[in-house]
């Protein structure tokens, strides 16, 4: 049997239970507008009927599991919590444009109203790329350079 769980704006606090994981029946969960706290269960992400996921509007902290990547989202909420870190690539989408509002904690590569993610030296990973081929072009200019030198 194919479930749904409408809990949605009924002042519930405490945390989401890491059993509900284990209701492989559920299609669509809908936990908006209560006073959740705590990270959301991974065990979320192994829910292989879930299409629908509103967890906005409570004050849910820490990352978004990656195992919430595996999933085929129609809707995808977390708007207006306490939610921090990366936001995963594979959630970086058009349709859930609009869903990480509210988190001032996230960043992502994709989408441009956050911040862009750093790796642990507080630089964005691009930079290392970028000074990688500064230091492969000055290598080259310098043994052209050499090379010069040795031929007069």
């Amino acid at each position: 049997m194919i479930g749904n769980l409408y809990l949605q704006k009924n002042r519930f606090s405490g945390s989401i239970p890491n059993s509900l994981g284990s209701c492989v029946s559920l299609r669509k969960i809908n936990m908006a507008k209560n006073f959740l706290r705590g990270t959301i269960p991974v065990s979320l992400g192994s829910l292989p009927t879930l299409i629908s996921l509103n967890l906005s509007e409570n004050q849910l902290s820490g990352q978004i599991p990656k195992s919430l990547s595996n999933l085929k989202l129609n809707l995808l909420d977390f708007l207006n919590n306490q939610l921090t870190g990366a936001i995963p690539d594979s959630l970086s989408l058009d349709a859930y444009k609009g869903s990480f509002a509210g988190n001032n904690g996230f960043c992502s590569k994709n989408i441009k109203n956050f911040h862009r993610c750093y790796d642990e030296s507080g630089k964005p990973k691009e930079w290392y790329t970028l000074l990688i081929y500064i230091m492969v072009a000055f290598i080259m200019v310098l043994i052209s350079f050499v090379g010069y030198l040795n031929l007069k």
